[in-house]
């Protein structure tokens, strides 16, 4: 939704790849805050055990989207394609971490 607004303007130009990783981390660390709001204190996980993986998260499905956001310089679709992009960078290191789990004996 903030890329959004980012590319909102008609005239707004393309941004580097240095404005890309520093557009996304912003966005990734907010995301990560969020996560841990509602993830730690709302639904009362302890903040040890999602903070790690929540950054990861949010820090990949942050550069994704502004990556893919940045290429096609729609505005209108980059909420869309961010609840996308998050939701298959989840189902993938869900199957990862699952994956990672067996291989080490821990989940069956």
């Amino acid at each position: 939704m903030v890329m959004g607004f980012v590319l909102a303007p008609p005239a707004t130009p393309l941004l580097t790849a240095s404005e890309v990783l520093k557009a996304s981390s912003a966005l990734g660390i907010l995301g990560w805050i969020v996560l841990l709001v509602v993830i730690g204190a709302w639904l009362h996980y302890g903040f040890s055990q999602i903070a790690v993986p929540a950054l990861i998260n949010a820090l990949i499905t942050a550069f994704f989207t502004v990556f893919l956001c940045n290429k096609i310089h729609v505005a209108i679709i980059c909420t869309v394609l961010g609840l996308f992009v998050g939701t298959l960078i989840g189902w993938l290191l869900c199957l990862l971490c699952g994956r990672w789990s067996e291989l080490k004996g821990g989940a069956r």
